[in-house]
């Protein structure tokens, strides 16, 4: 079952952070139209998908979009 992960950061040049999570897409859909609301710009929010909820696949995408050593 796939999962979504929302991913945000503070400004372009900054470093991916997760924010949410949830099995719905629908659901972490509308957690980041609340970001945008908040005045997130809209390249600086990310949602991305994993095969499970296991941490460890999250924090791999992260350090990737991060550039940091796996």
């Amino acid at each position: 079952m796939a999962y979504y992960t929302l991913l945000i950061r503070e400004d372009k040049g900054g470093p991916w952070m997760i924010a949410f999570g949830d099995y719905d897409k629908e659901t972490v859909i509308d957690e980041r139209d609340d970001y945008r609301e908040q005045f997130h710009q809209k390249q600086n929010m990310k949602i991305v998908t994993t095969r499970t909820a296991r941490q460890s696949e999250i924090d791999t995408i992260v350090r990737k979009l991060n550039h940091e050593r796996l």
